[in-house]
């Protein structure tokens, strides 16, 4: 696992989540291969706890791949999800090195 991921979930084991928060972040991760740790390239089904979590990170890592269209069609659960992961976040910088875009244009001193 690269430094930067191992960092970034670091960050993230040191959070206080419910259990439902918990596994919803890590269904929104790569589990294997060389993009290990990283957020998934794509969104998981928009039904998922998985979504309501990959899209809060990816509003902090690159806000550029969310979809607003997911954002307003969540329903009451969904956005108690969201909150929780949001509030558990805030003050966390390393969340921004979970898309492995992100960490790719700020070495090149793009972002």
């Amino acid at each position: 696992m690269k430094d930067h991921i191992k960092r970034a979930h670091d960050a993230l084991n040191r959070l206080d989540l419910s259990e439902r928060a918990a596994a919803a972040i890590k269904a929104a991760l790569v589990t294997r291969g060389v993009n290990a740790g990283q957020l998934l390239k794509r969104c998981p089904p928009m039904n998922a706890d998985a979504a309501v979590a990959w899209q809060t990170l990816m509003m902090e890592a690159n806000p550029y791949k969310v979809s607003i269209c997911q954002l307003i069609l969540m329903n009451e659960d969904k956005l108690l999800l969201r909150r929780e992961i949001e509030r558990a976040i805030e003050g966390v910088p390393e969340v921004k090195l979970l898309d492995g875009d992100r960490v790719a244009l700020m070495q090149m001193r793009a972002w």
